[in-house]
């Protein structure tokens, strides 16, 4: 037999594919496009190269560590929890297919093209180097950084889907664990050390946000040693999670089959009494809106983000009140990426009903019935706003609070500096609305028109967050407007023909002069 039979069918398959080798061209072009607009501005501010060199070297390996710690999500956080929702992961462990064969087969094929992605803006990043400010140690640590963090980002995939079956609760659960690892511990190392409670690099090691801050020449030199435990650290971590997942899944797999029937109904050993007080519950929601009811039923995440978004305003007003210099700087830096968070998870659930309904084929009995395409618009937007105020109020009053503290640090004298604070300060809130409808309106229109469900996530995060990223000299406000705007316009005016293109009348391949009617003539009586 032999050796990971799996993985070498799925590098066979990986080498004919197309999309292996335009993902690799997608990406160069990106990061070239990205330079190339770089040195036409400074160009034309007569600047020179050598003064952008490092700042375009920082911005690039941003986007490129954005990109590999959250690879894992859109790759193989459902890889394996889409093989027992089909019922198809028992087949393979019919034969002498061991865990640690599927994992990595799994693994191997889910992150082939995204690899070869980023090993295409490698060259790109050494442009960098002939514009001054980047040394050669500093290109290949941040190199290491990044090869560290997308398999460290797809390991954490394929751990939470050994253990999950619905692919909404993998690709949050995998979001979760990368975001707590990656984010949350040097966050709480931050706090904890202004409080005095921690030392410096006390939990924050295993982040690969923390390798890549490390990786530049000045911290390096400070704290070099630290800079290789934390890449240890993250790739021992990394093997840790295939390993747990190839354990669980030849353990899992067989209590999965017997807890959930073929039918996806849930077998009579498993408790319903939880299952039926949540669908009483609920049962008020089904008068007011079908759609909105049908959202909710798989919607577990309100306690979640009423606990997340309260600690984030708990955490600037503590700051406030013990330095409101920080709390500036917080607000100033955190706050574009909190509001890129918020975009992803806007996004992310916007496109999830419409995928998964046009999955299953429930779309299509969705519009058979007399809703109108306004009431199913209505009901997803409910259901959005049931999910999202909360965070987006707290996320506002965090964008607004660095207005209030720099009043309470520097007080303008002069009554036109008042109006240009006050201006500056309440620029947040439409950027932050128009950015928050432009990834639900796309998300939903992406959810309806991927060609495959499991890439509609990706998606909408790549046009509504990357994308207005990646455009460095144009303002958000500029890309996600008129993306909103025709979004939206789509979705209300072709919403029943992209949710049936399958049954949409074809043309015969070969004709000779008229083409066949598509219905069959009328014959008078």
């Amino acid at each position: 037999m032999t050796f990971l039979p799996i993985v070498d069918r799925e590098l066979r398959v990986a080498a004919r594919r197309p999309a292996t080798y335009l993902t690799r061209l997608l990406f160069a072009i990106a990061g070239a496009g990205i330079v190339s607009l770089a040195l036409l501005f400074a160009a034309a501010a007569q600047t020179g190269a050598s003064g952008i060199g490092g700042w375009l070297f920082y911005f690039l390996s941003l986007l490129a560590l954005g990109f590999s710690a959250f690879a894992g999500v859109f790759l193989t956080a459902d890889c394996l929890s889409e093989e027992k929702r089909e019922g198809t992961l028992g087949l393979l462990f019919l034969t002498d297919l061991k865990g640690y064969d599927v994992v990595l087969g799994k693994l191997m094929a889910r992150s082939l093209s995204a690899a070869y992605g980023l090993l295409a803006i490698f060259p790109v990043l050494a442009i960098t180097l002939t514009m001054g400010g980047v040394t050669a140690g500093e290109f290949w640590r941040i190199t290491l950084v990044f090869l560290n963090t997308i398999f460290f980002s797809l390991a954490a995939g394929m751990f939470v889907s050994s253990l999950s079956q619905q692919d909404n609760r993998a690709t949050a659960g995998a979001a979760g664990l990368i975001v707590f690892i990656g984010g949350a511990l040097p966050l709480v190392e931050f706090v904890l050390n202004k409080a005095g409670l921690a030392v410096r690099f006390a939990l924050s090691l295993p982040s690969p946000l923390t390798a890549w801050q490390l990786a530049f020449d000045a911290p390096f030199r400070m704290w070099g040693r630290s800079f290789g435990y934390s890449l240890l650290l993250t790739q021992a971590l990394s093997w840790l999670f295939l390993i747990l997942a190839g354990v669980q899944l030849s353990r899992r797999w067989r209590r999965g089959s017997e807890l959930i029937s073929l039918t996806g109904r849930r077998s009579a050993v498993a408790s319903d009494t939880a299952l039926w007080r949540r669908a009483t519950g609920r049962r008020p929601l089904l008068d007011r809106n079908p759609v909105y009811w049908l959202t909710t039923r798989k919607s577990q995440l309100t306690w979640a983000s009423w606990v997340l978004w309260a600690a984030l305003v708990v955490g600037f007003a503590w700051f406030s009140c013990r330095d409101p210099t920080i709390a500036v700087a917080a607000g100033q830096y955190g706050w574009p990426i909190l509001l890129g968070l918020l975009r992803i998870s806007v996004g992310v659930y916007a496109c999830r009903l419409f995928a998964e309904a046009r999955r299953a084929g429930a779309l299509e009995l969705l519009l058979c019935t007399p809703l109108t395409v306004e009431e199913i618009l209505r009901g997803q937007w409910m259901a959005l706003r049931r999910l999202f105020s909360v965070p987006t109020i707290a996320l506002l009053c965090a964008g607004i609070m660095p207005l209030i503290f720099t009043f309470r640090i520097d007080l303008p004298n002069e009554f036109p500096a008042w109006i240009a604070w006050i201006m500056m300060g309440l620029l947040p809130v439409p950027k932050l609305i128009c950015d928050l409808l432009a990834a639900a309106w796309v998300g939903m229109l992406v959810g309806l028109t991927a060609k495959k469900s499991n890439f509609a996530p990706g998606l909408t995060v790549l046009y509504t967050v990357v994308l207005p990223v990646a455009a460095i000299c144009i303002p958000d406000v500029i890309i996600s407007l008129p993306l909103l705007l025709w979004a939206r316009d789509k979705l209300y005016r072709e919403l029943r023909a992209l949710s049936s293109p399958r049954y949409a009348p074809v043309a015969p391949l070969y004709s000779q002069g008229r083409p066949r009617p598509t219905q069959p003539p009328v014959i008078p009586g």
